[in-house]
Formats: C-alpha cells, sequence, structure tokens
C-alpha cells in the first residue's frame, strides 16, 4: 500500500539500563573470577605470572645467539620455557628459532588459556604447550631451558637439575640467580634498572 512503513519498535529506557546493567555485572564477574584464578594458581606456585619486558626477551635472545656454535648444544632441537606464563618469551622464540621446537610449560590456568589462545590465532606452529608443574617433568641432555620464577621456586628447580643430573644443557634464568650456583654470564637489558639475566652452563 502506497505510503505504508511499518514502524519501528520503541526499546524503554529501563530495559535498556538492566541490559547494562547485566552485562556489565557480567563483565565484573569474569573480571573478578579471572583475579581470583590468577591469585590461586599464584599462591600454589609461589610464582605470580609477571611477563618479561622486551629488553629482556631481547637480551635472551642475544645470549642464545651467542651459544648457536656451542658443540655442546649443536644437537639441541628443543628449547623448554620453564613456567611460560603469558606466552611472551616463548613466541619471542618461536620466532627467532623456526625449525626448533619451543616446549612451553604453565600451571596457571588463566595465563595458559591466554597464550595458547594468542599463539593459534597468529600461526605460531612450533610451540607446543602444556599445562603442568614443570618441576615434574624430566631434564634431560642437550637442552635449552629459559625461566622467570621466583627465589623459592629456584631452589625447587636446583633439586630437579641434581636429581635428573642432564649434561650439555643451557640454562638461562630472567632475575633470579640459582642458589649456589655461579653463573658464567649475568647480563643487563640495556642497563641495570632492568633485571639482571643469569646464564648457567650445565
Amino acid at each position: 500500500m502506497p505510503g505504508f512503513t511499518i514502524p519501528c519498535p520503541v526499546i524503554p529506557l529501563t530495559v535498556i539500563l538492566i541490559i547494562t546493567m547485566i552485562i556489565l555485572l557480567i563483565t565484573l564477574s569474569l573480571t573478578l573470577l579471572t583475579l581470583i584464578l590468577i591469585l590461586l594458581y599464584s599462591m600454589i606456585s609461589t610464582v605470580v605470572p609477571m611477563p618479561s619486558s622486551r629488553k629482556e626477551r631481547k637480551t635472551v635472545l642475544q645470549l642464545l645467539e651467542d651459544y648457536s656454535e656451542d658443540p655442546r648444544l649443536k644437537g639441541c632441537k628443543t628449547i623448554v620455557e620453564l613456567g611460560s606464563g603469558w606466552g611472551g618469551a616463548a613466541r619471542s622464540l618461536s620466532r627467532t628459532y623456526p625449525s626448533r621446537n619451543i616446549e612451553a610449560i604453565e600451571l596457571s590456568l588463566i595465563p595458559y588459556i591466554y597464550s595458547r589462545y594468542i599463539s593459534i590465532i597468529s600461526g605460531y606452529t612450533n610451540i607446543s604447550y602444556s599445562r603442568n608443574n614443570f618441576l615434574k617433568r624430566e631434564l634431560k641432555n642437550r637442552e635449552i631451558y629459559v625461566c622467570y620464577l621466583s627465589g623459592a621456586v629456584m631452589k625447587k628447580l636446583r633439586r630437579r637439575f641434581e636429581t635428573d643430573h642432564p649434561k650439555d644443557c643451557l640454562l638461562i634464568s630472567i632475575a633470579f640467580a640459582m642458589p649456589g650456583w655461579t653463573p658464567v654470564r649475568v647480563e643487563y637489558a640495556g642497563s641495570k634498572l632492568y633485571a639482571p639475566v643469569y646464564v648457567y652452563e650445565i
């Protein structure tokens, strides 16, 4: 019929406010749940999932480059990140060493889900993620280990090394030294304002 128009339904302002409040409450609830889960796993593991800085990751990559011709590590096909957190270091390692397997181990649920999701949508194919306690993983010969943990966990990691006795390995630790061990190198990411990066030959 000429001149006929379908009237658009008018949503009452009250309904819009209620929907907005529901969305806000859901968002706040999910945020709170996320924070609780991160705190819970931090208490269990005694490590807060703090991401390493870009300069610290760059220092780690430079140190690995310095060891690229080391005959002890020539056959190394795997770089293991012990406590991979939000996955920044694992992705940097993946880009730099596309022919190597990057094994990222993380116990905390939220960082694990986030890092795995980002890697999938970004196309990182040489990172293998596992949600486990890395202290239960066997430390093998001719592997490179990278970590950013805590003083308490480094003590536990030392006991794991002393139990497994891996040979021809390299351990690079951001910020935290291995108790009782003497690093072969200590580097800073540009200046001493950044955390030191410790290198151990095992």
